[in-house]
């Protein structure tokens, strides 16, 4: 996937506050991810922990992590989000 600078599409402003604010990077957004469902379908606010759990691995690909980090490691990272 090209990014939004390879596309052409404006630059965002990446200041909040005055400060600079670093972009998080694809494991950070995969932990807050699994993180984040796992406390909806904890609430009972997701139904279907099947469907949750393949978004975020089809993330993990996406975002090449799998590739990265390997199989073993991404479903450590569920598996922890998920206790």
């Amino acid at each position: 996937m090209r990014s939004r600078r390879e596309r052409g599409a404006p630059q965002l402003d990446q200041t909040a506050f005055g400060f600079k604010v670093e972009p998080l990077s694809a494991l950070e957004v995969f932990k807050a991810r699994a993180w984040a469902v796992a406390k909806l379908l904890a609430n009972h606010m997701l139904a279907d922990k099947q469907s949750a759990v393949d978004g975020l691995w089809r993330y993990a690909e996406g975002a090449g992590l799998v590739a990265e980090l390997g199989v073993d490691r991404v479903q450590a990272i569920l598996a922890e989000a998920f206790h």
